[in-house]
Formats: C-alpha cells, structure tokens, sequence
C-alpha cells in the first residue's frame, strides 16, 4: 500500500555543496552526484512513486522558516486526515 504523503526535502546541488563546504563536509561536495540524485527525486515525485501525495518542501530557506513550513503542512495533512476517518487517525 502506497503512503499517503512523502515530504520532498529539495535543495539545489549547488547550494548544498556551498552548505557542506563550509562545514568541511566533503562527502556532499560532489555536484555533478547531486544533481544525478536530485533530478532523480523530482522524477519520482512526479510519478508520485510509493505514495499518492509528495510535497515539495524548499530547503534553500532558512531552517526556522522550513520547520514552520513543515509543522503547518503537517497540521494541514493531519486535520484532513481525521476529517476523512471520524476524528481519529488510522495507524
């Protein structure tokens, strides 16, 4: 059974390897992988692989304005979610 939702965190390769570089994270720094993976992700979102909802969340933003995001599509999903099961969430 397909989930209901995944949350697409996606940050473009080339601010993510600006991001690692200054922690010293030499593991991310390779641009040409990130971008392969990337553009991989987004071709499953559109396919809405393994689950009938993706959302695309923008990480380039600052984490306090990513966790707000996050926190109110959560709120959003799981108020619907009750709505459509009686008040509780099936597990």
């Amino acid at each position: 059974k397909p989930a209901d939702l995944v949350l697409y965190f996606d940050l473009d390769p080339k601010i993510a390897v600006e991001r690692a570089s200054k922690k010293g994270e030499i593991y991310d720094s390779n641009l040409a992988f990130l971008s392969k993976v990337r553009k991989r992700y987004i071709q499953l979102m559109k396919q809405c692989y393994l689950a009938k909802k993706w959302i695309r969340i923008d990480t380039s933003l600052p984490l306090e304005q990513v966790v707000e995001v996050v926190e109110t599509i959560l709120r959003k999903e799981i108020k619907k979610n009750e709505e459509n099961h009686g008040g509780s969430i099936p597990v």
